[in-house]
């Protein structure tokens, strides 16, 4: 989704955007994960549209390449033992 007449996203638009909570936005700015820009009363969080949207192409090529990761260290079920089987 392409957002060209929008410059920023606020809590409540992420909120929606991204099943998470408040709190859970809240703690990816501490720790710096997302961009953000504070308004000058100092309550308001504001995220640039083109932070978020690079921010959501990160996430995706990380999960890529867990699953990557993951598959390529899977064990075929063949290979495992069959201890639990009663014969």
């Amino acid at each position: 989704m392409i957002m060209k007449d929008k410059e920023f996203f606020n809590t409540k638009e992420l909120k929606e955007r991204w099943p998470c909570s408040k709190n859970s936005i809240y703690n990816w700015v501490r720790k710096g994960y997302i961009p953000y820009i504070r308004t000058p009363g100092g309550r308001t969080l504001l995220f640039p549209v083109d932070g978020i949207l690079e921010f959501e192409q990160k996430q995706r090529t990380c999960r890529k390449e867990v699953k990557r990761q993951l598959k390529k260290n899977r064990i075929p079920l063949t290979t495992l033992k069959k201890e639990w089987r009663v014969e």
